[in-house]
């Protein structure tokens, strides 16, 4: 009778190779073992099968001892493994003695080697030899045995991992990791328990696996009614830790995938409004069956309702078929079009945003158009700002296209080349618009440009359009100046303003610094270039200083000697 050796699912009944058990007299010398891995497997198994008991031991002693072996490392490392499971098989304490004595870098798999098989044939004996381990083997030991007993209650288990002197959540952990919850015959009742431990454990350590995939084969078993019985569970019942809601997404989501049209009926029958099951509903359906969905909708008796599950069926839509949406947004309900060409254009620009562009360009409604280049400036800008500019206005010149987008036009190329922004910003019209009270664009980008680059800044006011325009940037930069600590350019700034501009640019530049730093206008007040602008000052600061009271009285004199006597009667009015 041949000798049986067991290795997981495989039993082999073999021929010894050897007598004396010698390594070097059998073919695990031969090199096409090492990329032949059922050869391998065969040849390893049959020599270990054929050992004596005592050739084990020695024979895994030697491995583990001499690196320099003539067989390929591949064959020497399932070598090793075969030798322990045999040892383990015949005599566990020995075997875990070995694993405990090899090398750092081998431990860890020579303990699971020993506690995987350990466990299954001894399960108490396994549990009290690894209760003197050190923590990463009780650890490791806590594994092995537990995926060899996942049919174990899992309060046993939890237990196991107490009696090792660890947390019970390793064991659950273990278990979720592990188990196959589709053989597991009451997942209601594991669904609880498993929210139980997480609600004494105080831990996340399951949320957004286990517990779902328990309520999914629970929902199979039990349909939609096992939803309100989740939902009405409560604190005492289930700590937050959980993710009670996790579970019924998970529910909502499976269902949607299997039987749309079932999940889209329950969800719409709510006693209240779910957003969030709706939606994951409706998406799923759209991705399967988009026509369908689209029908179904239709028939939503309620008009925000309905037009949200129509926006959401539209985006679903376009990220599937973005090119047939953009050139057919009239298949959609028309308030749910702009959700369609602002999806389609993004999903197409993460291949080619040349063909975005041109596609967005094509759509008939300018609205349309103007919302779905709009979405898709920032994308550009992100990935080729250099491209962006130049393109828009070689392509959509002739749409009236550029006069909706020039704003964000010059904004998306800012960083990338401010001086062809700021020529862009020059050559648009200045509108008359409230919101912009006659100033032109460049005013705006300078103000971005000096707070990045003050020296640029400067050079460009020389191009800025005169009037209104002109002022608002000369303040913008003067502010910049000021900010950073170039006072007397900031003042040299105004000699190109007439002297109402003057008076203007000053009292703001006034304003902003005693708001920022009043001490430090104290001290900058004699580089104003005129008398009456000092005066001026001096009246600004005394007078917050009345209704703050943050000046010292050094301060206050030094500002006293810049007031002129037709400016002391503005002291006592309300600052």
């Amino acid at each position: 009778m041949k000798p049986l050796f067991t290795c997981g699912l495989f039993v082999f009944a073999v021929g010894v190779f050897s007598s004396n058990g010698d390594v070097y007299a059998n073919p695990l010398l031969d090199k096409t073992l090492h990329e032949n891995s059922v050869e391998r497997f065969v040849a390893v198994y049959s020599y270990v099968a054929d050992l004596p008991i005592k050739a084990v031991e020695s024979k895994l002693q030697e491995l583990t001892k001499n690196t320099r072996q003539r067989m390929s490392s591949r064959v020497k490392d399932e070598l090793q493994i075969a030798l322990l499971q045999r040892l383990t098989s015949e005599n566990p304490s020995n075997a875990l003695e070995l694993a405990l004595a090899c090398e750092e870098e081998d431990r860890e798999k020579f303990v699971q080697t020993v506690f995987d098989s350990w466990a299954t044939e001894d399960l108490e004996a396994a549990v009290e030899h690894a209760k003197s381990l050190d923590w990463s083997d009780r650890r490791q030991a806590l594994d092995s045995i537990v995926r060899a007993n996942l049919e174990l209650p899992l309060q046993k288990l939890r237990d196991i991992a107490t009696k090792l002197s660890l947390e019970k959540k390793y064991a659950i952990e273990v278990y979720r990791a592990h188990v196959k919850v589709e053989l597991i015959e009451e997942p209601r009742k594991v669904w609880y328990q498993i929210a139980k431990f997480i609600t004494e454990d105080h831990t996340e350590y399951d949320r957004g696996d286990l517990l779902e995939r328990l309520a999914i084969h629970w929902f199979d078993k039990d349909g939609f009614a096992i939803i309100e019985e989740i939902q009405n569970l409560n604190g005492r019942d289930i700590s937050p830790y959980a993710g009670k809601y996790d579970s019924i997404l998970a529910i909502v989501d499976s269902a949607a995938r299997r039987s749309p049209r079932k999940a889209f009926e329950y969800v719409t029958n709510l006693p209240e409004r779910e957003y969030s099951l709706e939606e994951l509903v409706i998406r799923r359906w759209a991705e399967t069956d988009v026509h369908a969905a689209i029908e179904a909708v239709a028939s939503i008796g309620s008009a925000d309702t309905r037009e949200d599950w129509q926006r959401e069926i539209a985006n679903v839509w376009a990220d599937k078929e973005p090119r047939y949406i953009l050139q057919n947004l009239n298949v959609l309900p028309e308030r749910a079009r702009y959700v369609a060409a602002r999806a389609g254009v993004a999903k197409i620009a993460e291949s080619s945003l040349h063909e975005a562009g041109d596609l967005a360009l094509q759509i008939k409604d300018s609205s349309l158009r103007t919302i779905a280049v709009r979405w898709l400036l920032p994308i550009w800008s992100e990935r080729e700002p250099h491209s962006l500019l130049d393109w828009f206005l070689k392509n959509a010149s002739s749409t009236g296209l550029i006069e909706e987008i020039r704003e964000q036009l010059v904004y998306h190329t800012l960083d990338s080349d401010p001086v062809r922004a700021f020529q862009f910003a020059v050559e648009q019209q200045i509108m008359n618009s409230s919101g912009t009270s006659g100033i032109g664009l460049e005013a705006q980008i300078l103000y971005n440009i000096s707070r990045k680059d003050l020296n640029l800044a400067r050079e460009l006011l020389a191009d800025v359009r005169d009037g209104i325009t002109k002022r608002v940037a000369t303040l913008h930069v003067g502010r910049a100046m000021r900010y950073q600590g170039d006072i007397r350019e900031a003042m040299d700034l105004a000699q190109d303003l007439t002297e109402t501009e003057q008076d203007w640019y000053f009292s703001l530049i006034i304003f902003d610094w005693i708001d920022g730093d009043p001490s430090g206008l104290v001290d900058e007040i004699s580089i104003f270039p005129t008398v009456d602008l000092r005066s001026t000052v001096a009246q600004r600061l005394l007078r917050w200083n009345r209704r703050y009271d943050k000046l010292t009285d050094k301060q206050i004199e030094t500002l006293q000697k810049h007031l002129k006597e037709d400016d002391v009667d503005q002291l006592y009015f309300q600052w």
